[in-house]
């Protein structure tokens, strides 16, 4: 087995699989102009097995080597021959980076090294519309525009600058300017709350949106489709932080020319969609903004409801509310619960928020448990409406009608509630008030399948000992078809879950787009993304992916499938096909097991993958990986692909332990510990811990891992259960921070 080389962000270096180990260098490696170019000489010497001659490596400006980096950004880079020596310098570290990493490519491939640029210049040398240069435009907008068009424009001038160092100037009446860009208002129902169009209006371009957001999304989706501005649009997508999934990229272009019959209208699939917070590693958050603005949100949205009654207790009792629900059918309780709503509302009118406009929503959603209220009042009501959520119903139609009446406004005031555990199940003929909004939890779901059931197998109930979880989808969709039915306010709490150190992960890219499609037929109002991104899976393509099938509601599945592909390659590089045909096999791998729980259990032990599929084609996923890694242009991608392969490794060792302890096998019980090795040092230098993890750790050892995390999986990974060998005896070093 291949031995992984891994290095530390901090040093920028390479992980890369080489047969014989690491190779030792003396320093300096390559000849540089400065220490802060030393590391990526040592680099270049473990990546080519060899120490290059005649390489000169530098960061910045170089007189003696006739080197001006000044036009280049600060990821740029040059490499050139000067009187048989090849110089590399990066404007930066970064472009250093990047240059080392090409040279190392371009000479194991042969390539002419002669001169190679990055990122001189501006990305778009000439940048014209309809014909006529940029330069010759002014952006207007009326004398009332709000803040998110104020905004728009604002964001318009500083991208046009970056892309071609034109600077743009706004004005509320260009009336003598002969070319403009004119941001414009729509009232237009069909584009909603954020859609957009552009088009030319004689000889000027037109970017007209919705009145919340449709101006700022305009220009962005301007950019992005016309200027080939890859994923722009992702800068400002959810309100729990700008997250920048998988940076945005504009292409490098002598010459990009806006015809003059361009035409576009988007609308979203959904009125909200959220991502779950990114908050893995230390490349989350990269950009300057690092939260939407107020300008950003255009006066706020109806986000999808979270345990309100819990955080909020407007009841006043915090263990009704943290150990079973709230009272939401008896009258003088609901009353009681109003009052402490009027006082929270007075509170924000007196802050200086406007009811239906800044203030826009309530949440009296149940807390987390699954204990409702069975009073008298309750029990009449889930009788009358055969379901348990009646009586959440029955509250929020009483909330809602009376502070809307209080405080009456055009737009309303939202109240959110839960569709969440046993209250999943929909009342029956039960109206519901137009300012109710559902969110439908889909805890407990299948995440191996699509949304509809169509591919989950029926589960009898008694064969369960756990009656929260289906396992499945064929309830969930009768259930949210039925909230549907009954309200065109639902949203869905999207389940695809990971937690910190979960190395088992699953993919949800065989399943996204059906299951868009699926929710835009039936009628969902919005989405709130749970695929959380801090753990070793491929969450952030997933994530990137979910945005554009929320923004292409009509894509097609060839159209999803080349997406893909091009997201792959801007997140892993050179090397994505490696990983697409990696995919496939995980896919494949986790579907021989059938439905399973979108939680996991929170814990190592539970894998998602067939161990005998992973023993049979572990050698082939692993291999995949290294060559991807081998081509990561900058340690961005190197770090992406790293958290992959960290689950590849993890897996493999996972199917393949137990078969070598019980065939005594020693030797694949060494290559295996090493691989185990390995992967931890790879966690660290990523910069994980394992330790101190409130529902997940990872022991240092693998016999550790194997009899203390592993062992209750071990019979399933043998495929048998009878004449096991005896287990070892192992310390568990870390039981005083194991979780009951």
């Amino acid at each position: 087995m291949k031995k992984l080389i891994c290095s530390v962000l901090a040093s920028l270096m390479l992980v890369f699989a080489v047969s014989c180990g690491k190779i030792t260098v003396d320093t300096p490696t390559v000849s540089t102009t400065s220490s802060d170019a030393e590391k990526y000489g040592e680099w270049l010497a473990d990546r080519l097995g060899y120490v290059p001659e005649n390489v000169v490596l530098g960061i910045g400006d170089d007189n003696s080597y006739g080197i001006d980096l000044s036009n280049f950004e600060d990821d740029g880079y040059i490499i050139r021959t000067v009187e048989g020596k090849t110089i590399v310098f990066g404007k930066t570290a970064d472009g250093l980076d990047r240059g080392v990493r090409k040279y190392a490519l371009a000479t194991e491939r042969g390539e002419d090294v002669s001169l190679i640029t990055y990122h001189e210049g501006y990305r778009i040398e000439d940048l014209r519309i309809f014909g006529v240069d940029i330069s010759e435009y002014v952006i207007e907008y009326g004398t009332t525009p709000n803040a998110n068009m104020e905004f728009a424009a604002s964001e318009l001038v500083q991208l046009v600058k970056k892309a071609c160092g034109t600077e743009l100037t706004i004005s509320e009446n260009a009336v003598d300017a002969t070319h403009k860009i004119i941001l414009r208002h729509s009232e237009d129902e069909e584009l909603r709350l954020d859609g957009f169009r552009y088009f030319a209006e004689g000889a000027n371009l037109v970017i007209e949106g919705a009145v919340d957001r449709g101006c700022m999304y305009g220009v962005y989706y301007f950019l992005q489709n016309e200027c080939g501005w890859d994923n722009l649009a992702n800068m400002a997508n959810n309100n729990s932080g700008i997250q920048n999934v998988g940076d945005s990229y504009l292409a490098e272009s002598d010459l990009i020319d806006i015809p003059a019959d361009v035409s576009k209208t988007q609308v979203p699939m959904f009125d909200f969609y959220q991502i779950y917070k990114n908050s893995w590693g230390p490349l989350a958050g990269v950009t300057d903004r690092t939260t939407p603005t107020f300008e950003q949100w255009s006066y706020g949205t109806v986000e999808h409801a979270s345990h309100g009654m819990q955080s909020r207790m407007w009841d006043g009792n915090e263990h009704s509310i943290h150990h079973s629900q709230a009272c939401y059918g008896n009258e003088d309780n609901l009353e009681f619960i109003l009052d402490n709503i009027v006082k929270y509302i007075d509170e924000q009118i007196d802050a200086g928020m406007v009811p239906g406009k800044s203030l826009k929503l309530i949440d009296i959603s149940q807390g987390d448990n699954n204990r409702y209220c069975h009073c008298i009042d309750c029990c009449e009501i889930m009788t009358k409406y055969k379901s348990v959520s009646s009586t959440v119903i029955y509250g929020a139609n009483y909330i809602a009608e009376e502070i809307n009446a209080l405080y009456p406004s055009e737009e309303g005031i939202a109240v959110q509630t839960f569709a969440y555990f046993a209250s999943k199940v929909p009342p029956v003929d039960m109206e519901i008030n137009e300012n109710v909004y559902i969110t439908f939890a889909q805890n407990g779901n299948c995440t191996n399948h699509y949304m509809d059931g169509s591919e989950c197998k029926v589960i009898d109930p008694s064969s369960s000992d756990d009656f929260l979880v289906n396992d499945n989808n064929i309830l969930h969709d009768q259930w949210l078809r039925g909230w549907c039915e009954l309200s065109d306010n639902v949203y869905v709490w999207y389940y695809a879950l990971a937690l910190e150190l979960d190395l088992h992960q699953y993919t949800v890219l065989d399943t996204l787009y059906q299951d868009f499609q699926y929710m835009k037929e039936i009628g969902v109002k919005g989405l709130f993304f749970q695929n959380e991104s801090w753990g070793f899976g491929i969450k952030r393509v997933e994530h990137r992916m979910a945005l554009e099938l929320m923004w292409n509601p009509d894509m097609t599945e060839e159209e999803y499938e080349e997406r893909l592909c091009n997201i792959l390659s801007t997140e892993y590089g050179e090397g994505y096909a490696y990983v697409r045909e990696y995919i496939d096999l995980w896919v494949e791998s986790t579907n021989i097991k059938g439905c399973f729980n979108c939680w996991g259990y929170g814990n190592n032990a539970n894998n998602y993958s067939d161990p005998a599929y992973l023993r049979q084609n572990g050698d082939v996923m692993i291999d995949l990986m290294e060559k991807a890694v081998s081509l990561a242009a900058d340690e961005k991608q190197e770090y992406r692909i790293n958290l992959l392969m960290c689950h590849v490794y993890y897996c493999y060792i996972f199917a393949n332990y137990f078969p070598a302890y019980e065939a005594g096998d020693s030797v694949k019980l060494a290559e295996l510990e090493q691989m185990y090795n390995d992967t931890i040092e790879l966690i660290l230098d990523l910069g994980f811990e394992l330790e101190g993890k409130q529902y997940n750790h990872i022991y240092p050892t693998l016999e550790q891992e194997a009899w203390i995390v592993w062992v209750s999986k071990r019979a399933e990974i043998l495929g048998y259960s009878e004449n096991l060998r005896p287990a070892p005896e192992v310390e568990d070093i870390y039981a005083e921070t194991e979780v009951a």
